[in-house]
């Protein structure tokens, strides 16, 4: 069998035995990694391969979750006590200077017992307003808090299922920190501050809002009704750091780098990716883009020809190895993955029927707009009920708009309050009206009534697609009549 089908496999079972995992027991997750290591005497056929690595998956994401979110907090729920914790994370922060941090619990005591009554616990907690200054990943401190089931703060937002992706189910209410160690802000907090006020001195809220949240991915509620706009326009992705963002810059390294080496310009330019996903944070949009650019960069830089589909696939392992509950969890990992398979697999397929365009870059915007929307389509009908349909329209427009507003953004914050013979009166100008532009695409779009899909019409056509991705990834019908045929056409586009 083709290594290429076998690494596909492989991946393909280990990714669905960690879904399988979250419904699954350990004996049973055991005794489906029995079955395939016994297949194994028959490793050529296709169903053993996934059998057994749908067995490891299980047992991987089983054991995971048993060492890394143990269900140890329900007997404190509702006490008050002292609780010796770890920052895990960079805090959040929104821009009215309230922190939003995770705890890693690792002893506690009750209230007024000396220093010997310190027992012994294994949790995480989330503490919505924990008090400033800044909390530091790794601080050690000593909190006197209460402990209560995590509560949803809004209708529209689902707390309890977003922090569950991190196993938090409980919250810290009425804190207060007892000892901490010396504040030192990190450099990345640092830097985005400085940032961001440079630009404050440009324009002002909303459209600074949503500035600061397209470029370094600083996150801040606009005005309900616009952020309603942005929901039913299908637009909402773009108010924080996306994979668009880091690949825009990651395309924009390349041509700046183009004169150096390409062992140096791979390297200063992963360089600058990885403190960029710092600045911004490991949201699973961020980091997908950055492990598929690493990745295929390197292939490229050392002669390789790369695999885009296996490098896919590969880069949704390596963050689930990290962390199953991106995988089993987190909606926007989902989202970003879900758009990515669609503009890769299916891509190809529909690029014959735009052969009416003649004009390729817009063959190429229309067909990854569309792939990416009808693969999220499912997503959005079994998590939300609706379908933005508008989405395939307004995020066709804005396709320009996004990498005009990053780089005047970005130009914004390094003119900041300087005086240039009148560049900074027309660059704000320029910023303004191009976030103008696209708050009136978005509230034009949420003009166009949202459709409402039984969520059992969502579950088909996930069925539906997960049977086409399966297809793509191994039929050889797929890879000769639209992958390579379509490979052969993007060459000579570029």
């Amino acid at each position: 069998m083709n290594p290429s089908i076998v690494l596909r496999l492989s991946l393909v079972g280990f990714l669905s035995g960690v879904l399988l995992s979250v419904q699954i027991s350990a004996l049973l997750s055991f005794l489906v990694l029995v079955l395939g290591a016994v297949a194994c005497f028959n490793f050529q056929h296709r169903a053993t391969i996934l059998w057994l690595f749908i067995g490891l998956g299980c047992v991987y994401g089983v054991i995971y979750n048993a060492l890394f979110y143990p269900p140890a907090l329900k007997p404190l729920v509702g006490q008050t006590l002292v609780f010796n914790v770890e920052v895990q994370g960079e805090p959040r922060f929104s821009r009215s200077g309230v922190q939003t941090v995770r705890l890693k619990l690792n002893s506690w005591k009750e209230l007024g017992a000396d220093n010997l009554d310190w027992q012994s616990i294994n949790g995480k907690v989330l503490w919505q307003r924990a008090p400033l200054p800044a909390l530091n990943s790794g601080d050690d401190l000593v909190v006197k808090a209460t402990l209560t089931n995590l509560s949803n703060f809004s209708d529209d937002f689902d707390a309890q299922l977003y922090w569950s992706r991190w196993g938090i189910s409980e919250q810290f209410i009425r804190g207060t920190v007892i000892e901490r160690p010396e504040f030192k802000s990190p450099v990345t907090n640092q830097f985005r501050s400085l940032l961001a006020q440079r630009l404050e001195n440009m324009i002002a809220k909303p459209h600074l809002t949503i500035a600061l949240g397209m470029l370094i991915g600083l996150k801040e509620k606009l005005p309900p009704a616009l952020e309603d706009d942005f929901k039913a326009s299908g637009l909402q992705h773009l108010l924080v750091v996306s994979g668009t963002n880091v690949t825009l810059l990651i395309l924009a390294l390349g041509l700046l780098l183009k004169p150096l080496g390409p062992w140096y310009k791979y390297a200063i330019g992963m360089a600058c990716l990885l403190f960029y996903l710092c600045l911004v944070g490991f949201e699973p949009p961020a980091l997908r883009a950055t492990l598929f650019g690493i990745i295929t960069g390197f292939a490229l830089t050392s002669g390789l020809k790369g695999d885009y589909q296996n490098i896919f696939l590969s880069v949704a392992t390596i963050i689930t190895l990290s962390d199953p509950r991106f995988l089993t969890h987190d909606i926007s990992f989902w989202l970003s993955f879900g758009a990515t398979a669609g503009i890769i697999f299916g891509f190809p397929v529909i690029w014959p029927a735009l052969s009416f365009l003649k004009y390729k870059p817009l063959k190429l915007l229309l067909g990854a707009s569309f792939c990416a929307q009808m693969s999220v389509f499912p997503i959005l009908i079994t998590q939300f009920g609706s379908f933005p349909y508008a989405g395939l329209l307004t995020n066709l427009v804005t396709e320009p708009l996004v990498p005009m507003i990053m780089f005047l953004a970005f130009g914004g914050m390094i003119i900041g309050p300087l005086s240039l013979l009148g560049l900074e009166f027309l660059w704000q100008i320029a910023l303004e009206l191009s976030l103008s532009s696209l708050i009136l695409v978005a509230q034009v779009g949420a003009s166009v009534p949202e459709i409402i899909i039984p969520v059992w019409g969502g579950a088909v056509w996930l069925v539906l697609f997960i049977i086409f991705l399966y297809w793509a990834l191994v039929s050889q019908h797929y890879k000769i009549h639209y992958w390579l045929k379509f490979e052969r056409e993007m060459s000579g586009c570029l």
